[in-house]
């Protein structure tokens, strides 16, 4: 946990009352003054009563747990009995307390204001403290008349004390005789009825933006920012170990008010407690480009952050304000650069086409400084707001032609995988903002032109694709389906297989075939089998189904090839068990049948079949002859 070591003020502009009371938290118990608008504060502008209520009671808490030396104090909360409860308490405990600016949030619920001053000014009869001596109520309190004065009379006797408001109902008549009553009692030092702007005014005042005898402060607007950051800032030694990937990076602390500011204040700790602090002037934000680079990393623990295109922000170092951007070159390299002026206020430049940390570690080489910066910090690649902001972008396919107009499939299917990569980022952010948890688009159609094109975006499982084409490959098969017309199928239906990748899988399936039932060839003599053709040639000639003349020619060499019946079976027999067809002990019985009547000069093969006869009638169905 990082802590402001003996930080004595804090004044922001716009915040969130979680932040402030985060920073409270680890102030070191030595804070002064709290001061911020009550009004500005950014959890009213994207109000929700359950977070609000429960960021105001623990701001609370908060303040008199860690501010025993409280003077100054801003606090805004709603008006229930716990929180009334809860800040009873922190008048009792917070004994310095001089001035107390204090708002109320209400919805509007007007009819509540009276019962608010009411409360406000017997808690403050009950349990203020001796030091206080000025009180600053939004428009929230309405204090009656006979309320008021019960309230002055029971404080007569302590420190005559100030009120200022922004309620014009105090300039009446009435209430101006009763405060002029108790001024001259000397119970009230001031009562006036002020602008908004100077109701606020003391928040603004410069006497509480400077440092008093070296005590630290905080700050979240430009000018105060700038003396925080001059005071903590300085240049990594040069024994650091600080690269790309920084030990600090994730120990840093961001404070900012983004998109409402493009101001952005880091802090981060050393180990030995040293600190160090940087604001960040956002110029543009730049978008993360489909081809991405990310960062380089000096090991495999580090974070890798995403570089964004066309970026520039504005930052410190070595007392020059220096402004940093980021482009990317057609070729997808990345230009990073550094501009800033010398000291004779000559605009210069810097350039560096491998890494951020090398731009800067150029710069501070000009300066003739031993010292080296993590480019990550320079340039804020890792500032979390921004990153979020950029990823909610969705980004235009950065190309000059249409999709139509490329002629060449290579180049359409490389657009085609840019236009995947953006839609299942896109899709991951949509998904998210809707609340769909352990959600992704797997399969996308579209339709260009007269063409169906499909984008699976989901994860190969190898396993299941051959599951896919091998089933094709078995309806192609049975249907006698040739390669041709499944192309056809396939092109007017992109969720189909590739033809090409159904060739390839029966290539792998014939492969695998030959290594478990190999062919075998063999050569038979011309001379027997001139004479058993002849013999044939005799039998047939009754029925004239062949060429009485037929006879082997020169180039019908007598090589054939065959297939060992052993292998089948014992291909064939561990399914036959496994499906119960036959058991331990089981006779099998085959039948083997084959066309070698039609052998022929026109036909120079025969097609062998087997059958198992212990499956019975099975054995008529195509699926049970194996062949």
């Amino acid at each position: 946990m990082i802590a402001y070591h003996e930080l004595e003020v804090i004044k922001v502009d716009y915040n969130q009352l979680d932040i402030i009371s985060s920073i409270i938290e680890n102030s070191g118990r030595c804070l002064k003054k709290i001061l911020f608008k009550p009004y500005d504060i950014v959890d009213l502008d994207d109000f929700d009563d359950v977070d609000f209520n429960k960021s105001s009671l623990n701001f609370i808490r908060k303040v008199y747990e860690n501010c025993p030396y409280i003077e100054y104090l801003s606090i805004i909360f709603p008006s229930s009995k716990e929180h009334f409860i809860e800040f009873e308490k922190l008048l009792k405990i917070c004994q310095n307390l001089k001035s107390l600016l204090i708002v109320l949030w209400n919805r509007d619920e007007v009819e509540t204001y009276e019962k608010n001053g009411e409360e406000l000014l017997k808690i403050l009869i009950r349990s203020a403290p001796t030091n206080l001596k000025e009180i600053r109520p939004g428009d929230e309190f309405k204090f009656s008349l006979e309320s008021l004065e019960d309230f002055l009379e029971k404080w007569r006797g302590r420190r005559a004390l100030s009120i200022f408001t922004i309620d014009p109902i105090y300039i009446r008549e009435d209430y101006k005789k009763l405060i002029d009553k108790y001024k001259g009692d000397g119970v009230i030092k001031n009562f006036e009825n002020l602008h908004y702007l100077d109701f606020i005014k003391y928040c603004d005042n410069a006497s509480f933006k400077t440092n008093m005898n070296g005590s630290n402060s905080m700050f979240s607007d430009d000018s105060d920012t700038e003396t925080f950051t001059n005071e903590f800032l300085n240049s990594i030694p040069e024994d650091s170990d600080e690269e790309e990937c920084s030990s600090e990076n994730s120990n840093r602390t961001f404070i900012h008010d983004y998109p409402n500011s493009n101001i952005i204040t880091t802090i981060y700790y050393e180990s030995g407690g040293k600190s160090h602090s940087r604001k960040y002037i956002i110029h543009s934000l730049g978008i993360y480009p489909s081809n991405v680079k990310k960062i380089k990393r000096t090991s495999k623990n580090c974070p890798e952050y995403e570089i964004p295109d066309n970026y520039k922000v504005e930052t410190t170092l070595e007392g020059y304000d220096i402004i940093c951007e980021t482009n990317y070159s057609s070729n997808g390299t990345v230009k990073f650069i550094l501009n800033w002026k010398d000291s004779q206020g000559i605009d210069r430049y810097i350039s560096n086409n491998n890494s951020a940390s090398g731009v800067g570690k150029d710069f501070l080489m000009l300066l003739n400084k031993k010292t080296r910066i993590s480019g990550t910090i320079l340039f804020g690649f890792d500032i979390p707001c921004l990153i979020e902001a950029r990823k909610s972008i969705l980004i235009p396919i950065n190309c000059k032609n249409s999709f139509t107009a490329l002629t060449s499939r290579s180049q359409q299917n490389k657009r085609i995988k840019l236009l995947a990569k953006d839609i299942e980022r896109a899709s991951q952010i949509i998904l998210k903002q809707q609340n769909f948890d352990n959600t992704k688009i797997r399969y996308i159609e579209l339709e260009i032109g007269d063409e169906i094109v499909g984008i699976d975006l989901s994860k190969v499982n190898l396993d299941f694709t051959r599951i896919r084409q091998d089933a094709v490959v078995c309806a192609c098969d049975e249907a006698l389906i040739p390669r041709d017309r499944y192309r056809h199928l396939a092109a007017i239906s992109p969720n189909l297989e590739r033809e090409y990748q159904i060739s390839n899988r029966r290539n792998e399936i014939s492969k695998y075939m030959e290594t478990i039932i190999p062919i075998y060839n063999c050569k038979i003599e011309l001379d027997n089998v001139q004479n058993n053709s002849n013999n044939s040639s005799n039998n047939f000639s009754n029925n004239n189904s062949v060429n009485s003349n037929f006879s082997l020619t020169n180039d019908q060499s007598g090589i054939c090839s065959y297939r060992s019946i052993k292998d089948l079976l014992n291909t064939l027999i561990p399914i036959w068990k496994k499906k119960s067809i036959l058991n331990i002990g089981d006779n099998i019985k085959l039948k083997f049948g084959g066309d070698g009547h039609i052998v022929t000069n026109k036909y120079s093969h025969v097609m062998f079949t087997m059958y198992l006869l212990n499956e019975g009638d099975e054995v008529l169905k195509p699926d049970k002859q194996y062949w």
